[in-house]
């Protein structure tokens, strides 16, 4: 694993075995892992030492992976966290995007989704995106979001998008994509630059509403291109935002 060069992990379970194991793996592979058995104890080592990454579960005694996280984000709204869930979980997918989350992995889990997962955390937290072309048709491989609006600066005021450090939302009264769909946008404006966003992504959650209420979604960043990701760096750069994908 290339990223793992230098970087440090922390695992937070409460289950022992299960952090262990997480440490063993990512050890292995060029990683120092750190863990703990709780959200209170996580943050202490956060205060001491530099972390890369973190992966948490969330029903924890002690201080829980929610609380966790928003203790993360008012620290260092950039520092990538990766979330447990269960079916039991107290908390949406929606909601852990919002709230800075930067992937959600369901227990049990597979371990090289875990692996690739950390990858493209690390990826995605220095903006290294993967390179779209802008030249490609966007409806080439089947699903896309194409939607024409006034402005960028409107449009995100107007709750029409919301773009956070990983992805964004869109409403629209057409038809929006299926969630885990993976998919081709373009954002189209009439005033201002950047005059398009362009790129991939997949659908990690979706809202629909009756008519004439519009629907909506939130997608995460796969690939962009340069135009549009310097315009996603400049916009969660400015705003200081936490949010992975902001929620509508």
């Amino acid at each position: 694993m290339t990223d793992s060069l230098n970087r440090t992990i922390l695992i937070v379970d409460d289950e022992k075995l299960l952090r262990e194991a997480i440490a063993y793996e990512f050890n292995k592979r060029g990683f120092r892992a750190l863990t703990a058995g709780s959200g209170n104890e996580a943050y202490g080592i956060i205060e001491r030492e530099k972390i890369d990454v973190v992966l948490t579960d969330v029903r924890m005694p002690d201080g829980d992976g929610i609380g966790l996280l928003s203790r993360i984000k008012k620290l260092d709204a950039a520092m990538p966290v990766v979330v447990f869930i269960t079916a039991f979980t107290d908390i949406t997918i929606e909601d852990a995007y919002n709230m800075g989350a930067c992937a959600i992995i369901c227990k049990p889990f597979d371990r090289k989704e875990l692996q690739s997962t950390v990858a493209r955390a690390i990826r995605v937290a220095s903006g290294a995106w993967d390179d779209f072309q802008a030249t490609e048709d966007i409806n080439s491989a089947g699903t896309g979001v194409d939607l024409l609006l006034d402005d960028l600066e409107s449009s995100i005021n107007g709750r029409v998008i919301g773009i956070g450090r990983g992805g964004m939302f869109v409403t629209s009264d057409r038809p929006l994509p299926e969630i885990q769909s993976r998919i081709r946008f373009r954002l189209r404006f009439n005033h201002k630059p950047p005059d398009e966003f362009n790129g991939t992504g997949v659908v990690r959650w979706s809202r629909s509403a009756p008519p004439p209420l519009p629907s909506s979604c939130g997608i995460e960043f796969i690939a962009l291109d340069r135009k549009t990701a310097e315009a996603v760096q400049a916009l969660t750069g400015h705003s200081k935002t936490a949010a992975f994908i902001p929620k509508a």
